[in-house]
């Protein structure tokens, strides 16, 4: 996963930033090792690259769907994945159907505030088993999140870890970025 590839051309009010690579494998493993990639049906919303589905179908999800808003993220995306459906639309009006598991690393909502809950709430809509989310680490936005799983019938177990974001844009001073960010994990309660 490593070798995913970089956006051609990054679009800031879509917030692209490629997934530390580390980052999405932990994720991924974390996923694998809950039961919740292997055999399941995989949906990555705004996939960007692809690395989600790509690492999903190195662990043997039994299909991969990749959402994506910016046409040349998902040619990009098309050309690193082995077998993924790679379909160019919004998460918030999306065509899916359920699927067993959503992994994201949506928005953050510093361009358009809420669109990082626009996107939890199509993933607790469309899946069945699992949510898999990165969102900025703050405390109201844990509170807001826990509370919105909790309706829609999910637990949630969440670990705060450093972000380390490449030097993405133009304004970008430094190489590496780090902040604080919260993976969500949210599984869904079976009555």
């Amino acid at each position: 996963m490593s070798k995913a590839p970089p956006f051609p051309s990054p679009k800031i009010d879509l917030e692209q930033h490629v997934t530390p690579p580390e980052l999405a494998s932990a994720v991924l493993w974390n996923a694998y090792l809950s039961g919740h990639i292997n055999g399941k049906i995989v949906a990555d919303f705004g996939c960007g690259t692809g690395i989600f589905c790509r690492g999903a179908e190195l662990l043997g999800a039994e299909e991969c769907l990749c959402l994506e808003l910016d046409y040349d993220a998902l040619v990009t995306a098309r050309g690193y994945l082995e077998r993924a459906e790679a379909l160019n639309a919004d998460v918030t009006s999306s065509p899916l159907r359920i699927v067993d598991v959503v992994v994201m690393n949506p928005p953050f909502g510093t361009q358009r505030k809420g669109k990082d809950k626009e996107f939890l709430l199509e993933a607790f809509r469309l899946a069945r088993i699992a949510v898999y989310s990165i969102h900025l680490s703050s405390s109201s936005t844990i509170r807001l999140f826990s509370k919105l799983a909790q309706q829609f019938g999910f637990t949630a177990e969440i670990v705060t870890v450093d972000y380390r974001m490449k030097r993405e844009y133009a304004w970008h001073r430094k190489r590496f970025h780090e902040m604080p960010t919260d993976v969500y994990k949210f599984v869904r309660v079976i009555p």
